[in-house]
């Protein structure tokens, strides 16, 4: 209709973003159109911005500066946008002084396969009033709408689910309504801190959030994965399951290495205490000196792997490869249990783990030596 000009749709053909990164405007020819856009009184706002250079943040201060007080605003955005702007400047932190977040919706990774991308996003539903501390998020899981991908057809309804998924969510969100396995309320904020992804449950846990900078120490790995050399005598660890060997190592010491590329593998994690080398898809955590939180690193690998799903889906960030970004990751509150339990923990179950775990591998090579000797 704009290219046609029918000189009625209002629209304006120019950037949106009239600020810059302090907020203030940028000349005199954007504060005339953002005093035009605020005569317009606009009160809804639906937009998909670039993702490219941390934009969404931007894009949604703008949306909200635009709007009128309780005016709505959506977004879809990469999911970790909130979390990774908690320290660049206080963005996030800054944002909920102007706007409330009411619900979160996580959307299919295969949201953007037309498009050859894979990126994690998310449906964000704002209201422009401040967000306080004891205020709920409703945070609603779609990463499975019910479509299919179809080569050249885009992502199709084939087996009829969309429209009881789709009444399910707006029942949902108009009445900010719970329900199981699907969507629940949390808060985002705890003690001051700002967790956007939400603060996990009292009923599901009773244990402190802490971020994982006060609990681990952790540097990037230094090697290829295809550097492997196979005639070496130390392990090798990359972000596949299955460990390579080299001549030379980098460490010697107890850690958990952690991958945060190669998007297969993201947020797989290995234990491993002696000498070995890593490759620079993963990080090496290592435990900090710190009284306050004893670690038992076997504990707290199984903990990483027990929670991998979440992380990923919270931290992964990316336009065409996901990846975690390590300052993201730091500040990434997981639960610390205590040093007890965590030992009693391991006492019961990694003797079982280990035992099942000889019996595989003993009927692995007796399996690969019947086929031999079948052959």
């Amino acid at each position: 209709m704009f290219l046609h000009g029918d000189g009625r749709t209002n629209l304006l053909y120019r950037s949106s973003l009239l600020n810059d990164n302090s907020g203030s405007v940028i000349n005199s020819t954007d504060s005339d159109l953002l005093e035009y856009i605020r005569e317009m009184k606009p009160t809804k706002c639906v937009i998909n911005p670039p993702y490219e250079n941390n934009l969404p943040i931007r894009f949604t201060q703008q949306a909200i500066d635009y709007l009128e007080p309780n005016g709505k605003l959506i977004i879809i955005m990469p999911t970790p946008t909130l979390i990774k702007n908690i320290k660049n400047g206080g963005l996030t932190k800054n944002l909920h002084k102007v706007a409330k977040l009411d619900f979160v919706i996580r959307m299919p990774k295969q949201l953007f396969n037309e498009q050859k991308r894979t990126v994690n996003t998310s449906i964000f539903g704002f209201t422009k009033t401040p967000h306080h501390e004891d205020d709920e998020v409703l945070f609603y899981n779609m990463t499975n709408d019910g479509l299919v991908s179809i080569q050249h057809k885009g992502r199709v309804d084939v087996y009829n689910r969309w429209n009881d998924i789709e009444n399910m969510l707006i029942d949902a969100i108009n009445n900010s309504k719970e329900v199981e396995g699907l969507c629940e309320k949390r808060k985002i904020f705890k003690d001051g801190d700002l967790i956007p992804s939400g603060v996990q449950n009292q009923k599901e846990s009773k244990y402190p959030l802490v971020k994982i900078k006060n609990l681990f120490d952790y540097e990037e790995g230094s090697l290829q994965s295809s550097k492997a050399d196979e005639d070496g005598e130390y392990d090798f660890i990359t972000a596949s399951s299955v460990w390579s060997k080299h001549s030379k190592y980098t460490h010697d010491c107890e850690a958990i290495i952690y991958a945060v590329q190669a998007s297969g593998s993201l947020g797989r994690s290995h234990y491993v205490n002696g000498k070995f080398i890593v490759s620079n898809l993963c990080f090496v955590l290592t435990k900090k000196n710190n009284p306050k939180y004893e670690i038992n690193m076997e504990f707290y690998n199984i903990y990483f792997k027990a929670i991998r799903e979440q992380l990923v889906a919270d931290l992964a960030d990316g336009t065409s490869k996901l990846t975690i970004i390590p300052t993201v990751l730091e500040e990434y509150f997981i639960e610390y249990i205590p040093i007890d339990i965590q030992n009693k923990y391991i006492e019961a179950h990694l003797p079982k783990y280990r035992e099942l775990q000889k019996k595989f591998a003993d009927a692995e090579r007796l399996m690969k030596k019947g086929m031999k000797d079948f052959l």
